[in-house]
């Protein structure tokens, strides 16, 4: 741990904090605080001298506020937490090593999942023992996030440390050791792009963790949908999450939706008697909501207040912002980069301290379940299922494609997951009795550890062993040529190392730097280990293995802006995700948030669509005359723009695209999914859309067996080759023209959603503001010192062509700039 983030710490204690006061109607009035810093994984100063909640506590809620202190301070405060102790049984060897043996019977998928668990726990704890003894000096001085101990010692802590006792009592079941994979999955030099969704597998996590009806989950669109209300018969909710984008939306809608539980438990305190002035509440009645956005998750903490000196009998409420965690390296500020402050490990500890966090609720929540079981809360109705479509076409459709070379093409592609056995890089293949160490390298001249590369790594061949016999080896030079081959058509699994979605001085190895095997090795290690509570959380996971690449873009819940009318879809099925053309990949602060926000457009259209059904209790593994007609008007607009700059460029006479230009859908159905080619043929009335389904692949929300790894790891590749097939469109694309008109409507429309120019703009200021020169040089001194900052923070990038031809990117930028000033 640097020593600059435990300076940085003392000077928090005097952080202002906004109290504000929140009239949510029939909801009554709530006090909403948030500290004025939003820059650290933390909730600052609660730990030193007092909590700024004080102004609220008397001795009525004092309890509830210690309970508030506390939580925080154990959880996230490095000089405060307290560690947690995990059983023996799930200790590596001495040697931080793993035997992977080839053995009779094979390892079941239970096997698996507690040898990456216990990879994990190894790697976490010697993380934590080598950061503390260089922050103490002094490994005898140290507090490490977690330690082992056996399980007769883990029995007698009931009382002393009950977190522990919660934590090793649920990790015996699969969904909750799912969770702690998920959260423990921080992000690595492997896993670069703005558009890697590392906020949406936080969502999944808390899917799992939260396994019961006292969760409510938030939409995450911009609207929150109205919660539902809840009358006596219901059980109350306990915990919200959401990711909904609105912040002050979501807080109001977390309190909204929890203060029927608070006065719920302050009434019921005592037996059932109503709460009055002078009972002193106890400690439970704090209720916590999850946020999550691409930066953060944030933990806001619920609680009764009475204000001082306040002779009311009615109680009002409070929300706290209580814990604030990064999830991501997008918005680090530009002083803790230069200071050197976080690196792999901080990131990876960070992840620990965070899952505390999250499990720590979870007691909490299993706790409260028992208390409103104690004071006769009425049994809830059961969340209900997803009911089958009313009035759909159940006929199942026929698909008769007519364009033989687009059917050649797909057959083709097929083979790469279709054979008895696949082709993958030479170093993913483990030995036959490999074994996986854990040693932890400290990179030159640092003391910073690299961890997560490696680590994913081992994590990988631990569960690619049992399939061993199904991998045939590429070596590097055939990739190489495969690359360069305009036949190729399978996966392509050279990549170059960059940096995750924004400006991030990784320490990395030298093995690692130019083009390796790694990134693609993470996403199929992401889908290999997924466990999902519901299908869109699966759509997630399809969704991520394209996710950090050249070339293109992964959108989510995308909308289009073509230059024509489009027809609106069935609410059958939902666009989650799409593949759009993106030649020029973000790179800054200012375009990558915009560039989350762009619609699909003549620059940068659809080439494949996530696409998932919203009827899954019937059998997914055929589809209907009525979703394939969904499916076609979905896919109509995107086949319409590619017609218009490819049109009449077919390889035969009836069709009238090249198999090049060929779009295709991931259609996910009740575990299927569909791979589906879409064309456009010439006919006598205008074309026609052609459908060709390539492939119909089996998945599981969770594994129950070696066959659903095999299944899963089949799926990867066929989304390896249609990456492949998106990356070569996407070259063509670039070399299209589009005239002035055209490109000015696209421009317009994308200002509309975005709201951002791409470039310094005058259009939007009055005619005489946009005459004066001192208006048009605030502007491009602006866009200057934007640029200048991103040079900065990017002048300790590892790849030192990456640098130079970034600063002669901003030398040509700054004279161009100049030269406007003389003119202006």
């Amino acid at each position: 741990m640097r020593f600059f983030y435990g300076q940085y710490l003392r000077k928090l204690s005097s952080v202002r904090y906004d109290f504000r006061e929140v009239d949510l109607a029939a909801n009554g009035t709530w006090t909403f605080i948030t500290p004025e810093i939003d820059s650290l994984s933390i909730l600052p100063g609660i730990c030193h001298g007092s909590y700024p909640l004080g102004k609220l506590e008397n001795e009525e809620t004092k309890n509830v506020i210690s309970r508030i202190q506390s939580d925080a301070r154990n959880w996230l405060q490095l000089d405060c937490v307290i560690p947690v102790k995990i059983s023996s049984r799930l200790m590596l060897q001495q040697d931080h090593s793993l035997a992977l043996q080839n053995t009779t019977p094979l390892p079941t998928i239970i096997d698996l999942e507690l040898d990456t668990l216990k990879v994990l726990l190894d790697a976490t704890e010697q993380i934590a023992r080598y950061h503390f003894s260089q922050w103490h000096h002094a490994a005898k001085n140290s507090k490490f996030h977690m330690e082992w101990a056996e399980a007769s010692e883990i029995e007698s802590l009931q009382l002393t440390d009950p977190l522990s006792v919660f934590i090793n009592t649920i990790l015996e079941r699969r969904a909750h050791r799912a969770s702690l994979l998920r959260i423990m999955r921080a992000p690595g030099p492997y896993d670069g792009g703005a558009d890697l969704l590392f906020e949406r597998y936080i969502k999944v996590a808390i899917s799992l963790l939260f396994d019961n009806n006292h969760l409510v989950l938030l939409s995450c669109d911009n609207h929150v949908k109205d919660p539902p209300t809840y009358s006596p018969q219901d059980r109350l909710p306990l915990v919200v999450a959401g990711g909904a984008p609105d912040i002050e939306l979501v807080r109001s809608e977390m309190a909204r939706i929890l203060r029927p539980t608070l006065v719920h438990l302050v009434r019921a305190h005592r037996g059932g008697q109503e709460a009055t002035s002078g009972t002193v509440l106890p400690d439970h009645c704090v209720l916590y909501g999850l946020h999550w956005s691409r930066t953060h998750l944030r933990i806001f903490a619920h609680f009764p207040i009475r204000t001082i000196g306040d002779s009311s009998a009615d109680w009002k409420f409070g929300q706290a912002l209580a814990v604030q965690h990064w999830v991501s390296v997008e918005e680090h500020l530009p002083e803790y980069i230069r200071s050197n402050w976080t690196g792999q490990d901080d990131m990876f500890l960070d992840r620990w301290r965070v899952a505390v966090a999250l499990f720590a609720i979870r007691a909490r929540v299993q706790e409260l379940e028992q208390l409103l079981k104690d004071i006769n809360t009425p049994e809830m109705i059961p969340r209900p299922q997803s009911p089958l479509a009313s009035g759909s076409d159940q006929t199942l459709a026929r698909f008769q494609p007519r364009s033989t070379l687009v059917l050649q093409y797909v057959h083709a592609m097929r083979r790469f997951w279709r054979d008895h056995q696949i082709e993958v890089p030479q170093e993913w293949i483990p030995a036959e009795e490999e074994v996986v160490t854990i040693l932890p390298t400290v990179v030159e001249d640092s003391d910073e550890l690299v961890i997560v590369n490696n680590l994913l790594f081992s994590l990988s061949k631990i569960m690619l062993h049992p399939l061993r016999h199904l991998l045939v080896p590429l070596s590097k030079e055939t990739m190489s040529a495969y690359r360069f081959a305009d036949s190729h058509i399978g996966p392509n699994f050279l990549h170059s190392l960059h940096v995750p979605r924004s400006h991030f001085d990784w320490k990395v190895l030298e093995v690692d730097l130019g083009e390796n095997t790694r990134p693609h090795l993470a996403r199929l290690y992401d889908l290999l280990i997924m466990s999902a509570t519901c299908w869109e959380d699966v759509s997630i996971f399809l969704a991520n293995v394209f996710a950090g690449f050249s070339s293109y873009a992964v959108r989510w819940h995308p909308r289009a802006r073509y230059p024509f009318e489009m027809q609106a879809p069935s609410i059958d099925i939902v666009l989650d995700f799409a593949l759009a053309v993106q030649t020029v990949a973000p790179t800054t602060l200012l375009t990558i948030k915009r560039a989350s926000q762009l619609p699909l457009s003549l620059s940068s259209p659809a080439v494949v669509l996530g696409i998932r059904s919203t009827t899954f209790d019937c059998n997914g593994s055929a589809i209907t005359l009525h979703e394939l007609d969904d499916l076609k008007v979905l896919m109509a607009p995107h086949l319409r723009v590619v017609s218009m700059a490819f049109g009449g460029d077919g390889n035969d006479e009836d069709t009238l695209l090249p198999t090049w230009a060929t779009l295709f859908a991931i259609f996910l159905k009740a575990k299927v999914v569909h791979i589906i080619a879409f064309t456009l043929l010439r006919a006598e009335g205008g074309p026609i859309i052609d459908a060709c389904v390539v492939d119909s692949l089996p998945i599981t929300m969770i594994m129950n067996n070696l066959k659903d790894l095999e299944d899963r790891l089949r799926l990867t590749m066929a989304l390896f080759a249609i990456q492949t097939h998106v990356v070569r469109f996407s070259t063509h694309w670039a070399d299209i023209v589009w005239s002035d008109t055209l490109l000015g409507e696209e421009r317009e429309a994308i200002l509309c959603v975005t709201g951002v120019p791409s470039r310094p703009e005058t259009s939007s200021c009055s005619d005489s503001e946009s005459r004066d020169p001192r208006t048009i040089m605030e502007q491009l001194g602006q866009y200057r010192d934007d640029i200048e900052d991103e040079a900065e923070m990017d002048s300790n990038d590892t790849s030192i062509a990456r640098g130079e031809v970034l600063m002669d990117v901003i030398d040509k930028v700054n004279q161009w700039l100049d030269d406007q000033t003389e003119i202006s």
